[in-house]
């Protein structure tokens, strides 16, 4: 029997850094830059960085698996 491995818990809500954000979508940390360029993903600035919201993570995710 093939051994199973949890997923690590994932907020559904408050906001991701672009690393994480990248790591949950499985693409690099340019893609996800270039998905806020185009306003594919929405973004805030947080003084210096770059945060997306969990819940547009996981439409994205989800529209991405409905294909």
């Amino acid at each position: 029997m093939p051994e199973q491995t949890t997923l690590p818990s994932v907020p559904t809500s408050g906001l991701a850094r672009i690393e994480d954000a990248a790591n949950f979508l499985q693409v690099c940390r340019t893609t996800i830059y270039a998905m806020i360029r185009d306003g594919e993903l929405p973004s805030v600035q947080v003084r210096n960085a770059r945060r997306v919201p969990w819940s547009a993570l996981h439409q994205i995710a989800s529209a991405g698996a409905d294909q």
